[in-house]
């Protein structure tokens, strides 16, 4: 015959399972700051080239500055494409990571620029793709775009960085011709000639040409 649990008991045993629930908890909540701190960490050490070590001194700086948690800051780390502003003031007060915070910056200001870049070339070619033509000839540098738009005097112009390392001269065409218009074609072939430069490409809408080297 078991033995009755008398109501003493009964309270010590509730008392018991929910101060072990309340352990359980804090432990799980522990073990994932703890994980999200380490992702924190990892991420931080590849973006700015650091060893793990110096990654975690960066994000409790940035803490300690923000009067936040450790772990929230850490999750905001790892939940953005982009540092916390936290973490970049925390680098700004230190010269050892001044530079590194400066670089980051500077990277997301040229990100967003060729964000920008490309969506008005896409709004701009959606706009004359009912009234003309687009042709794109791209360049390497920005001189050397700059270079081409002051040969084409005949036809609208504008520069477009898609990217890092290439500047695209965009030249807006009335109607829809098959191929590129002479004063346009002579102008990039004159120069292809002046710069010395390898084949260049060029597209005429989504058809893509060859300008020889």
């Amino acid at each position: 015959m078991d033995a009755e649990i008398t109501p003493t008991e009964a309270a010590e045993l509730a008392e018991t399972i929910d101060r072990l629930t309340e352990e359980r908890d804090q432990l799980a909540a522990a073990l994932e700051s703890r994980v999200v701190i380490e992702q924190a960490k990892g991420v931080l050490a590849e973006r700015f080239g650091l060893t793990v070590g110096d990654a975690f001194l960066i994000l409790r700086q940035g803490a300690r500055g923000a009067q936040m948690k450790l772990h929230l800051l850490a999750q905001q780390v790892v939940e953005n494409e982009t540092t916390p502003g936290a973490v970049i003031r925390g680098m700004a007060r230190d010269s050892r990571w001044r530079a590194l915070s400066i670089r980051e910056r500077n990277e997301a200001t040229v990100e967003r620029t060729r964000r920008l870049h490309l969506a008005t070339l896409e709004q701009r070619e959606r706009s004359y793709s009912r009234f003309g033509a687009i042709v794109r000839i791209r360049a390497t540098n920005r001189w050397d775009a700059l270079d081409l738009g002051s040969r084409i005097r005949t036809q609208r112009w504008y520069l477009v960085a898609p990217d890092e390392h290439h500047w695209d001269v965009v030249v807006e065409l009335t109607g829809r011709p098959s191929e590129l218009p002479e004063d346009v074609r002579y102008a990039i072939e004159e120069w292809v000639r002046a710069r010395g430069l390898q084949p260049v490409e060029v597209w005429l809408g989504d058809v893509e040409l060859r300008i020889p080297g």
